[in-house]
C-alpha cells in the first residue's frame, strides 16, 4: 500500500510540474503561436494518448501488471532528463536562447 501511495505521489508531481512547464517553454519559444499553438500541443497529447493506450493495454494483458509497469516506466524518467536538460539551458536567468529564425 505504501508503495501505491509514493507512486500516486509522484505522478501528481509529474502532472503538476511537466505539463505546465511544456505549456511555458512553447510560449516563450514561439510566442508567436499564442492560444492556438498552445490548443494544438494540447490535442497532440490527447491525440498521443488515444494512439499508446491501446498498445499499453495488450502489454498488460500479455506481460502481466508487473512486468507491464517496469517496462512503462522507462518514459517518465526519459522525460526528468529532458526537462533538467531544460532547466539547465535556461541557467536561471528566465531567458530562452533564442534562435536567428526568431530574432524577426
Amino acid at each position: 500500500m505504501a508503495l501505491v501511495l509514493v507512486a500516486a505521489t509522484i505522478f501528481g508531481l509529474g502532472k503538476a510540474y511537466f505539463w505546465p512547464t511544456m505549456l511555458g517553454v512553447t510560449s516563450q519559444l514561439f510566442p508567436k503561436g499564442g492560444a492556438w499553438l498552445l490548443a494544438l500541443l494540447g490535442g497532440a497529447g490527447n491525440l498521443s494518448i488515444a494512439f499508446v493506450l491501446p498498445f499499453m493495454g495488450s502489454a498488460f494483458d500479455r506481460l502481466g501488471p508487473g512486468a507491464a509497469l517496469r517496462s512503462v516506466a522507462i518514459l517518465p524518467v526519459v522525460l526528468v532528463f529532458v526537462f533538467g536538460l531544460l532547466a539547465l539551458t535556461v541557467g536561471g536567468t528566465n531567458e530562452w536562447p533564442r534562435r536567428s529564425s526568431m530574432s524577426r
